[in-house]
C-alpha cells in the first residue's frame, strides 16, 4: 500500500488488490494484471499507456480509491478536482510503486521489473522530447519566416504548422 495527499491535504492509500484490478478492468477497460496486453483504441501496451496518459491513469487511480470515497462520503469527481500537478505526480508515483509491490509480493518479479523498466523508458523519452523542444530557437525560426515572406512578396505571415 502506498499513500499520497491531495491538494486539500487528504491522505489516500493506493492498495492494488484483485478486487481493485477487477474494478479497473470493468470501469476503465484496463487489465492491470496483463501489462503487455494491448489497449484496443491505442494499439499499445497497458503499461505504456498508463505511463503516458494522465487522464486514463487518473481514472484507474479513482477506481482503486473508490472504496475510500464511500467511506469518506465523497465522489471521484470531488477528489479529482484536488489533483493539482503535484498531486498527479505523487499519485502516479504511488500507483506505480503499489503496482511493483503487488507483483513482487505475488512472486511476479518479471512484471515488477517490467514496470520499473517502463518507468525508466518513459522518463528517458520525456527528457529526449524536452531536449528537442529546448533546441528550437524561436527567434531564428521567426526571423527565417519574415525573410521568406519578404522574398516571396507576402505582406503578412501565416502561423507555422503545429509541431508534433
Amino acid at each position: 500500500m502506498k499513500t499520497f495527499k491531495d491538494s486539500a491535504g487528504q491522505e489516500w492509500t493506493i492498495n492494488i488488490t484483485l478486487g481493485a484490478a477487477r474494478r479497473v478492468k470493468e470501469e476503465c477497460g484496463i487489465n492491470l494484471l496483463a501489462l503487455d496486453e494491448e489497449v484496443a483504441e491505442e494499439g499499445t501496451s497497458v503499461l505504456a499507456i498508463l505511463g503516458t496518459d494522465e487522464l486514463l491513469l487518473g481514472g484507474v487511480i479513482a477506481e482503486i480509491l473508490r472504496p475510500q470515497f464511500a467511506e469518506r462520503g465523497t465522489t471521484a469527481e470531488e477528489v479529482i478536482e484536488n489533483f493539482t500537478p503535484e498531486v498527479v505526480l505523487a499519485s502516479t508515483n504511488a500507483f506505480f510503486e503499489a503496482l511493483i509491490h503487488f507483483f513482487r509480493t505475488t512472486g511476479r518479479e518479471d512484471k515488477a521489473t517490467a514496470v520499473e523498466k517502463q518507468l525508466k523508458i518513459i522518463g528517458a523519452g520525456v527528457r529526449v522530447a524536452a531536449t528537442g523542444i529546448n533546441e528550437i530557437n524561436e527567434d531564428e525560426l521567426i526571423e527565417g519566416m519574415v525573410e521568406a515572406a519578404k522574398r516571396s512578396g507576402q505582406r503578412s505571415i501565416r502561423s507555422p504548422e503545429p509541431l508534433d
